[in-house]
């Protein structure tokens, strides 16, 4: 990994990107599944998530998606996609869980 592309990490770890548009081509463009699913954790249109949840290539950004999104009838999709990585299904229950949880 280069250092431009360790720079970018923490700059969107600590928050310093913020403009929507640019975080969503940075979660669905960039070739680092590192960078993307840093990206991940900042974005907040549910649907982007979804989407990115579902297709991305590598199983870290699409875990990243999991724990962000908060609509539950998707975490279901997902957890009830067999064709998903187990690990992938196993957060979207636990984050279900956590709603659930959390709206008590």
């Amino acid at each position: 990994m280069s250092r431009d592309q360790t720079e970018l990490i923490r700059r969107l770890q600590e928050g310093e990107i913020t403009d929507p548009v640019l975080l969503a081509e940075i979660a669905t463009e960039d070739m680092m599944f590192e960078v993307r699913r840093a990206a991940v954790g900042q974005i907040t249109d549910p649907v982007l998530l979804a989407r990115i949840a579902v297709e991305d290539v590598a199983w870290e950004v699409r875990q990243a998606a999991v724990w962000e999104i908060t609509d539950k009838s998707t975490l279901r999709r997902i957890a009830d996609n067999r064709e998903e990585l187990d690990l992938v299904r196993r957060s979207a229950l636990w984050r279900m869980d956590r709603i659930s949880k959390e709206e008590k």
